[in-house]
C-alpha cells in the first residue's frame, strides 16, 4: 500500500520519486520530489530564520530546483530574497493538493 506520501503521488498520477538528500557534512533536506524538481524542509518552530535555510541553499547550489519550500508553523507565506518560499503547513497542503509543486 505504501507510505500515505506514495499513495498522493499516485492518487495524482504523478510519477515522481520521493527520496531525501543528505551531504557528507550532515546538511540534509527532507523530502525530494522527482529528480531534483521539489525541495521540502519542514520546520517545528513558529519562524524560520536563515540558519534554517542552509541545506536547501546548499542543495541549490548542487542541482537545478523548480521549487525550494520550507514548511513551517508561521502564519503567512512569504518568499526569501533568493526564491526560497516558506509557507505555512496548511498553505503547502493545499498548494500540494492542488498540483503546484507536480508542474
Amino acid at each position: 500500500m505504501g507510505t500515505a506520501e506514495d499513495r498522493q503521488i499516485a492518487y495524482r498520477a504523478v510519477d515522481l520519486s520521493l527520496t531525501f538528500w543528505r551531504t557528507a557534512s550532515g546538511l540534509e533536506v527532507d523530502f525530494i520530489l522527482g529528480d531534483f524538481q521539489v525541495a521540502i524542509e519542514v520546520k517545528g518552530a513558529a519562524r524560520v530564520h536563515d540558519g534554517d535555510l542552509a541545506s536547501l541553499r546548499a542543495l541549490r547550489q548542487e542541482y537545478t530546483l523548480n521549487h525550494a519550500v520550507v514548511v513551517r508553523l508561521e502564519t503567512a507565506p512569504r518568499q526569501t530574497q533568493d526564491g526560497i518560499q516558506v509557507v505555512p503547513w496548511q498553505t503547502f497542503l493545499e498548494r500540494l493538493w492542488a498540483g503546484e509543486f507536480c508542474r
